[in-house]
């Protein structure tokens, strides 16, 4: 359904060009459409349904723990020394 609702990118749109954040992030707002949604009239509901449908996704990488244990420890990865 969030594929479908274009409220929160255009919020977030209108929070990014707020001039506190242009100036505390020394930055510009890129005004011109992505290639995969070029052919919607920029900003409009279409556009931002395409957007979202292209570039949401995870903002994190995946990655897990390793146990640091003793050398007896089978499940052990490495020492508290960071030998193998």
């Amino acid at each position: 359904m969030y594929f479908l609702n274009t409220t929160t990118a255009k919020a977030s749109r209108r929070l990014g060009n707020a001039k506190i954040f242009r100036r505390a992030l020394g930055a510009e707002p890129i005004n011109k459409p992505i290639p995969d949604c070029a052919h919607f009239a920029f900003e409009s509901d279409d556009y931002w349904r395409c957007f979202v449908r292209g570039w949401s996704g995870m903002g994190a990488h995946m990655c897990g723990t390793c146990k640091m244990a003793p050398d007896s420890d089978p499940m052990g990865v490495v020492t508290p020394r960071l030998n193998k």
